[in-house]
């Protein structure tokens, strides 16, 4: 997953990588965060559980309440409950159905 930025990467772009290697595993985690911290795109082999969580984060303006080092081994996704979620949060990814569309159709 990833925001859309330029090609251009590196220190001089204020990009920076976190990366979690557990070979062991067959774990790999790339986590791309721009200068403020806003998460930009990542790279998930192994466990991408927190796949949905860590896509909603990328389309949000910062982190909330969570840092970094907090996205890596299941941290992404927390103890939040659905109403922590955006109204445009992806929450099925398949048929790309938001929170706010599940919402509006109980309600309706």
């Amino acid at each position: 997953f990833k925001r859309q930025f330029d090609d251009v990467k590196g220190p001089e772009q204020g990009m920076s990588n976190t990366i979690q290697v557990d070979p062991f595993s067959g774990l790999y985690r790339k986590l791309t965060f721009d200068q403020n911290m806003k998460l930009m795109g990542g790279l998930l082999v192994g466990n991408a559980e927190d796949y949905f969580s860590l896509l909603n984060l990328a389309k949000q303006d910062d982190l909330g309440k969570k840092t970094p080092g907090d996205l890596f081994l299941g941290g992404a996704s927390g103890d939040g409950d659905a109403e922590d979620l955006s109204d445009d949060a992806v929450v099925c990814l398949c048929q790309k159905v938001t929170k706010g569309q599940i919402v509006d159709a109980i309600k309706n």
